[in-house]
């Protein structure tokens, strides 16, 4: 064999031998390699992905959670101003307060009622009687008794709701409507026995102006004012009708005790009737009541006292 055809063999043997060592050693260890990183790659995506996923929903959650906060703050600070407002510039800003929190929450009963009530305190009858009836229509009549919603979660605004339509009605000058709804009322607010006691000889509109506006009191210093305002009226009219000077001896004192620390202007008028009316129910009032009243009439002389303290230090500094 000459030296050429050797050389040639030798190169044929080399080329054969790492072939073999390609196809039997590289393949395959490229192959384990291969699926190595593929398996790694998925491992990092995956877990990427679950990353981004969970980034994803607590992001979601931290956001839903801080909306609710929020809101449910805005709703807290709608509720401690619609009790402690007192001028017609806060009730004007409440209104859209109230409406603004409608829009994210339109089925909310308690705002509802709210917001309908300060819409009729600023007169603006039709849109509070809307808001009022939207209350009412998903509660059929057969089912407003004290019976069937005592137990409802928004039992308070329902009935407040048939009340101050009533009284809605009465500055509207519809009797029967009026009367119509004072008379749900009742029986919202009372067990069957006590509402047929309270509607027996019939509802008149003597009796409707009476009880509707001696229960108006108590929700915000703008149902004392209407409350104490319709009753001076029954009493000039009625004034042998000594339950009424309780009712106004009772709303008066209130308003000195729970607006003191949100005095409105005209503080001292309400200050100076409750001294009035109670002196007055002085003269017909129980022995067992009248030493009740007299410490009532010294508390008010105490507030009065510290409220006179605050005003002329608050002069003095200016």
């Amino acid at each position: 064999m000459d030296k050429e055809k050797f050389i040639f063999l030798i190169k044929c043997l080399a080329a054969l031998v790492i072939i073999i060592f390609f196809f039997t050693v590289i393949v395959p260890k490229y192959k384990q390699l291969n699926d190595f990183i593929t398996a790694r790659t998925e491992e990092f995506l995956s877990l990427i992905f679950q990353t981004t996923v969970s980034l994803g929903k607590k992001t979601n959650e931290y956001q839903e959670n801080y909306i609710k906060d929020e809101f449910a703050s805005f709703v807290a600070s709608f509720g401690r101003e619609f009790l402690t407002f007192s001028t017609n510039d806060q009730l004007k800003k409440l209104i859209i307060k109230g409406e603004s929190i409608l829009g994210m929450a339109p089925l909310n009963i308690n705002i509802r009622q709210k917001t309908a009530f300060l819409l009729y305190m600023d007169g603006q009858f039709e849109k509070a009687i809307e808001n009022y009836e939207f209350v009412l229509d998903n509660i059929p009549r057969r089912k407003r008794t004290f019976k069937k919603l005592s137990q409802h979660t928004d039992y308070r605004s329902i009935k407040r709701v048939l009340l101050e339509l009533a009284a809605l009605y009465y500055d509207l000058d519809k009797k029967e409507k009026m009367i119509n709804y004072y008379k749900q009322f009742l029986r919202t607010a009372f067990r069957d026995e006590i509402y047929r006691h309270h509607i027996s000889g019939g509802i008149t509109e003597k009796k409707a102006d009476y009880g509707i506006f001696a229960n108006f009191g108590g929700a915000g210093l703008f149902s004392y004012k209407k409350s104490i305002k319709e009753l001076e009226k029954y009493l000039k009219a009625y004034p042998e009708e000594k339950d009424v000077i309780l009712i106004l001896a009772k709303n008066n004192y209130e308003v000195v005790n729970l607006f003191f620390d949100f005095a409105p202007d005209d503080y001292l008028d309400y200050v100076n009737n409750a001294q009035k009316y109670l002196e007055l129910s002085l003269d017909f009032a129980p022995e067992q009541r009248k030493a009740a009243i007299n410490n009532d009439l010294s508390q008010l002389q105490k507030l009065k006292d510290k409220y006179l303290e605050r005003k002329q230090s608050v002069e003095s500094e200016k």
